[in-house]
């Protein structure tokens, strides 16, 4: 009996492990997706923009290549916001989340109104454009430790 007992615990304590250790690669691997998405959106949101304005793209492309990364980007922050309701993660894990979520809102609201600047030709929409790109880029800069100054 007490060595099936031992048998149980040892066991036990090797799952238990094991799903530590599986949940660590888990949020490893969520953190480095994360912050390479966010990255590649940014500059992609970028290139996008810095298409139209070099009459690389037209008027219908970017604004369809806009508006694809835009929808991306909403669902992306809506699931981050999902993981950060579901209380699984460590204190030091919702910080980064909460920061790649807020990062994801910003790229958001930077393709729309990029958009909306080719739809309309707004200046007001362009300045809302380059207020977060710089906005995210700050924040993109914290999170993988990059330098905050845009070049």
């Amino acid at each position: 009996m007490k060595r099936t007992v031992r048998n149980v615990f040892a066991l036990s304590l090797i799952l238990v492990t094991f799903q530590a250790r599986s949940q660590d690669v888990l949020l490893e691997t969520l953190g480095v997706i994360g912050a390479q998405g966010i990255y590649s959106a940014y500059t992609a949101i970028g290139s996008m923009a810095d298409g139209y304005h070099g009459e690389v793209y037209d008027a219908e492309f970017s604004s369809q290549l806009l508006g694809e990364s835009a929808t991306l980007m909403q669902l992306t922050a809506s699931q981050m916001d999902k993981l950060l309701e579901s209380n699984v993660l460590s204190e030091p894990d919702a910080q980064f989340v909460i920061k790649l979520s807020a990062g994801y809102k910003l790229l958001h609201t930077q393709a729309v109104s990029y958009r909306e600047y080719i739809a309309t030709g707004d200046e007001v929409k362009l300045k809302m454009y380059e207020s977060s790109r710089t906005q995210a880029w700050s924040l993109i800069a914290v999170l993988l430790g990059l330098d905050q100054t845009q070049k």
